[in-house]
């Protein structure tokens, strides 16, 4: 995987249709984007005052675009979207938490816990939530900022 950070400063979200991207989102690095008759065009500005096209998609392929969370994905300028889906399945936690230094053990113990959570019946969803609390406190040093957003995710289901 190259380094995206070599494409630009800020980090973006577009919302596509499903037949563009299979889960209707494409997250890119670029300086700038615009929109030029309708199409969106995101831009890297390089060195000399010259540009660089990173990716442009075409008017009515796309229905929304926002500067972007490098952990999550979520808008970072937004204060409140309520149409905004928001992931459900924990996927981007099992994504971010395969480049951490997490122990395997201790990954395993939480995919299966985002696993279970969102499916859970109120009976089971206070001990999710405590061993996610668990987990948050042993490993929360060592994931950073990540634990945060892992905290607000639980949170959706407590």
């Amino acid at each position: 995987m190259s380094d995206t950070t070599r494409y630009g400063r800020f980090y973006w979200c577009v919302k596509v249709e499903k037949e563009l991207s299979q889960d209707g989102e494409i997250y890119l690095m670029a300086d700038d984007v615009r929109i030029d008759d309708g199409d969106l065009i995101f831009v890297r500005q390089r060195e000399g005052g010259t540009e660089q096209i990173n990716l442009a998609i075409a008017s009515g392929d796309w229905k929304a675009v926002y500067a972007a969370s490098v952990w999550d994905g979520a808008p970072v300028a937004v204060d409140h979207w309520g149409g905004e889906v928001v992931d459900e399945s924990g996927g981007w936690i099992r994504s971010a938490l395969e480049k951490s230094k997490v122990d395997e053990g201790e990954k395993k113990e939480l995919a299966e816990i985002i696993e279970a959570l969102p499916a859970a019946s109120a009976e089971e969803k206070p001990t999710l939530v405590k061993r996610s609390g668990e987990w948050l406190k042993r490993n929360g040093p060592t994931i950073g900022v990540l634990a945060d957003q892992i905290r607000r995710w639980i949170e959706l289901f407590s």
